[in-house]
């Protein structure tokens, strides 16, 4: 294993995974899953105009709430490397952000109050809980 923070060389890389069930990159020593389908630099990307649960692919989310308020929840299985974007996109209405059964940042839910306010979730295996780690 190489030591934390010395650059990955390519060749290196390429020797140390292995893809399986043609969607996740394992690493071929511990059998950790390293990107799972959907995840790392290519999320799903949806868009929502009710209240909704995320699942487990990491995802960005555009919220039109001009319906009406919508709560969106994060995922309660997430893995070491879930992440997700969620986007009020036109500040008619709050968006909720529920932690599920972990908290964000120490409170069980994030609101979304303003057009195009953006904040991106990752699950903190060691905190136990989604940490906010961009926003605006």
């Amino acid at each position: 294993m190489r030591p934390y923070g010395e650059p990955l060389n390519i060749e290196d890389w390429a020797r140390d995974v292995t893809l399986q069930r043609q969607s996740d990159i394992v690493d071929a020593s511990t059998n950790e899953i390293l990107l799972k389908k959907g995840s790392g630099h290519l999320p799903q990307v949806l868009e929502k105009a009710a209240s909704f649960t995320l699942g487990d692919i990491n995802s960005v989310v555009d919220i039109d709430e001009s319906g009406g308020a919508i709560t969106v929840t994060l995922n309660a299985n997430p893995n070491k490397n879930s992440s997700h974007t969620v986007i009020n996109t036109t500040g008619t209405n709050t968006v909720t952000v529920d932690g599920g059964v972990y908290n964000i940042n120490g409170s069980a839910t994030h609101l979304l109050t303003t057009q195009y306010q953006f904040a991106t979730y990752r699950f903190i295996p060691v905190a136990g809980e989604w940490r906010i780690v961009a926003q605006t």
